[in-house]
């Protein structure tokens, strides 16, 4: 693409610097299912860096069941924010993003 004589650039280059790789911490530890829909809302962490969120199912793999779980809180600049993961496979100890 030709530039314009006498036209500025609009293209701009801003460093973010680079992820912190290798820093995978918990957001909460494990939590027990007790076949009843649970909030919870202490014992969460505050990670320096935003993290892609997970739940991974756990325990007997007979007793995992189709639920789904749903995250809500606010991002870096207090906006509320909800996320709803994919529900779990019945019976097989998955990871759901």
């Amino acid at each position: 693409m030709t530039k314009i004589t006498g036209s500025e650039s609009r293209i701009f280059d801003l460093d973010l610097g680079s992820p912190d790789l290798g820093l995978v911490a918990d957001a909460h530890a494990a939590v027990t299912d007790d076949g009843t829909e649970q909030t919870i809302t202490t014992g969460f962490t505050d990670p320096p860096t935003p993290r892609v969120l997970t739940a991974t199912s756990g325990g007997t793999t007979t007793d995992i069941k189709a639920i789904q779980v749903t995250v809500n809180g606010t991002d870096e600049f207090d906006a509320v924010l909800q996320e709803v993961l994919p529900v779990f496979t019945v019976n097989t100890a998955t990871t759901v993003t």
